[in-house]
């Protein structure tokens, strides 16, 4: 309630005054409201109604404020507490004052104790001098930097801290953890480094480029080998790969084009006529392109490997190669020409023999010609390992898969030692195990072979004592296969422990002094290894000196289901194999003359034939049971007379004749070619009476069975 006349006394109108106040005369009382508050006047005076009503309006004006700040600090402590990231408030000398949730999270502090503390008290030592410096420099200007803080329990942290001067005596703060992130970088930047440093060292050259071809880096080596050392890498970076004058004298731009399209390549032996260094040689090329996450080519990089020295080496290794082949071909040859000039002439000598023992003799002039036979039948195993050896070496020595009786191969063995045996003293005994399949199969020929060696050494350095051969059954690894364990222990010398580690190498035997025969080569024990190695076995000895030797070998075979009698006794049959008309083709006179006495023996008629020519013209005019068939013959040789007895129009009655090749050829595969010639049988020179016997029955049973 205001006086009018005051009002204008204070220079105010009626509009200046705020609604519900109400202006009377004097010495009037009214009541008014004005916002809630009940006024009483009495003849109030025109000033004290002035202070009233200032004191009325500056109380409004207070209560509006206070309400507003009040509302506005609610607001404010939600947002900084319901805040993710730390928020802090210091004062310019580092004071603490305010601090969220988050902040007391990331440090393990309560809100509490981090008020009680300054900023530096949570800084690591180590940078607690450089952060407080950053602090103090803080103004209206937000700025940012990454400290090291130690947690409560003084676990080093990364922080990243944004802050800015929120008044003359504040700074407002944002604090986020980096320590992952740091790690990240420092893991990024020591894998940056390694890879670094392995493409500058690595050994072979490294280039990259961008995606417009532009050379970025070069390695070490690069500059070395093809630069020559004298060029620095700024002489290719910025360069177009396509532009280097090594690539542009080697020819290969358009074969390097693709690669800047993002397409691989692989480049081998490129010869370059001069690399930048100045010199030329070969070079293997690998482009690797590379592409940004989104797919798009971002550049690549051109590996490049110097095998200049390498293809020399090649070179030099094929020419020598080559040579080693046509020397180890003029070896082969050499060989199968002296085994064929050697047998063709000691088959002379044994059949003459055989065919002399044959004959009515006293009895010194049968053991002379028994001794005759035995040194030639040596001579022959010389000769037959000396063969195996070459085989052995050039690896085409080969096993054969075929049935045969067990406990007959075996027998037939260690009848060849009999005679020794009875000679010599030395008694020869045999166990074979009677859980042993009596069928197996594989090569017959090569298990006799070394069974024959080992049993031929033992005798050959026992003079008192016994020889056991004994073969026991092992367990099989798979269905289907025999495993055997054979011994040969022998009551002889032994062999000294420093001779054991040289036993298997060619041309080597057991140093027995001048007490012993010790005839041989030192082969066989070699070859016995090889042969029971393609027999899926092993070999081992035990010997001492002075009480003997024991030798050990398993073999793997086949087993199969026979029927009993389904394989003969060798040497039965044969006794009964009715007379045969033979065609014997041979050009030697002396073997001509051995084999028709021999097979005159059997009760066989023999017709002569002295070349493949002739023998087609007889065997034309007329009937023969069987072809004994030399291979080396003048005018038409073996093979080409098979061939035209199986496959000419006129032989088309006779094609089916049994062909048994009699022949010197002994060498690695000679066998196979001659059967896959046509042929049915196979007995090489020089022949004995019991070889040409067993060859004869097989191919008369083959041809009664077709």
């Amino acid at each position: 309630m205001i006086d009018a006349v005051q009002l204008r006394r204070f220079g105010r109108s009626l509009s200046d005054l705020p609604p519900g106040v109400v202006v009377v005369n004097r010495q009037e009382t009214l009541y008014t409201r004005y916002r809630g508050l009940v006024w009483t006047a009495l003849a109030v005076f025109a000033v004290m109604a002035g202070c009233i009503l200032a004191l009325a309006l500056a109380l409004a004006a207070r209560k509006r404020a206070v309400t507003a700040l009040v509302a506005s600090e609610a607001r404010y402590r939600t947002s900084v507490d319901s805040a993710p990231t730390a928020i802090f408030i210091a004062d310019t000398a580092g004071w603490l004052r305010d601090v969220n949730p988050a902040a007391c999270h990331m440090t393990g502090w309560s809100r509490e104790e981090l008020l009680a503390k300054n900023i530096a008290d949570v800084l690591d030592p180590a940078s607690r001098e450089e952060g407080m410096r950053g602090f103090a420099a803080i103004d209206a200007q937000a700025r940012t930097a990454e400290v090291l803080g130690r947690t409560k329990d003084g676990t080093p942290r990364w922080w990243s801290i944004a802050a800015v001067q929120l008044a003359p005596d504040r700074v407002l703060g944002f604090v986020a953890d980096v320590t992952e992130r740091k790690a990240a970088e420092a893991r990024l930047r020591d894998s940056e480094t390694r890879y670094k440093l392995l493409a500058e060292q690595a050994p072979i050259s490294i280039m990259a480029f961008d995606a417009k071809g532009v050379i970025t880096f070069v390695n070490k080596r690069h500059l070395d080998v093809f630069a020559g050392g004298r060029k620095a890498p700024e002489f290719f970076l910025g360069r177009g790969l396509l532009e280097l004058p090594g690539i542009v004298g080697a020819g290969i731009a358009d074969k390097l084009e693709p690669l800047l399209r993002g397409v691989p390549i692989d480049l081998e032996a490129v010869y370059f006529p001069e690399f930048t260094g100045g010199h030329a040689g070969y070079v293997n090329l690998r482009g690797v392109p590379l592409h940004h996450e989104d797919g798009t080519f971002a550049g690549g990089i051109l590996i490049r490997e110097d095998v200049t020295a390498r293809i020399g080496m090649e070179r030099s290794l094929t020419a020598a190669r080559n040579a080693a082949e046509a020397a180890s071909l003029a070896k082969s040859a050499f060989l199968a020409n002296m085994s064929h000039e050697i047998r063709t002439p000691l088959n002379g000598v044994l059949g003459m023999l055989q065919l002399l023992a044959a004959s009515p003799l006293s009895s010194e002039q049968a053991e002379y010609a028994a001794l005759a036979i035995q040194s030639s039948k040596r001579l022959t195993r010389l000769l037959s390992d000396i063969l195996d050896l070459s085989r052995v070496e050039a690896g085409k020595m080969q096993i054969q898969a075929e049935p045969f009786q067990l406990s007959e191969a075996l027998r037939q063995v260690l009848a060849l030692f009999n005679p020794i045996s009875q000679q010599t003293g030395v008694f020869l005994t045999s166990h074979i195990d009677v859980a042993l399949p009596a069928m197996v199969v594989g090569d017959a020929a090569r298990l006799q072979q070394v069974l024959t060696n080992l049993i031929g050494n033992a005798f050959k350095f026992t003079t008192t004592g016994s020889v056991v051969v004994e073969a026991y059954p092992l367990p099989s690894r798979r269905a289907g296969e025999v495993r055997i364990l054979f011994s040969v222990a022998d009551t002889g010398c032994g062999i000294p422990d420093a001779d054991l580690k040289k036993l298997f190498e060619p041309f080597t035997q057991a140093s027995q002094g001048l007490q012993r025969n010790v005839q041989g080569a030192g082969l066989g024990l070699s070859i016995c290894q090889h042969l029971i190695s393609l027999m899926g076995g092993s070999i081992a000895v035990d010997s001492e000196p002075g009480q003997g030797t024991t030798f050990l070998f398993c073999v793997t075979l086949g087993r199969v289901q026979a029927l009993a009698g389904q394989l003969r006794p060798a040497g039965g049959p044969a006794d009964q194999l009715r007379p045969l008309r033979v065609l014997l083709v041979e050009d030697d006179r002396v073997t001509r003359l051995v084999a028709t006495r021999l097979l005159e023996k059997f009760g066989h008629g023999v017709t002569v034939a002295e070349n493949g020519r002739r023998a087609l013209d007889v065997l034309a005019e007329g009937e023969y049971d069987l072809v004994l068939m030399d291979i080396q013959m003048p005018e038409m040789d073996g093979l080409e007379a098979t061939a035209t007895i199986r496959n000419a129009p006129r032989f088309a009655a006779k094609a089916a004749i049994p062909i048994v090749a009699m022949t010197a050829y002994a060498m690695a595969g000679d066998r196979e070619r001659f059967l896959a010639s046509g042929m049915d049988d196979y007995v090489a020179k020089p022949v004995s009476i019991e070889d040409l016997r067993a060859a004869i029955e097989r191919a008369m049973t083959k041809a009664s069975a077709a």
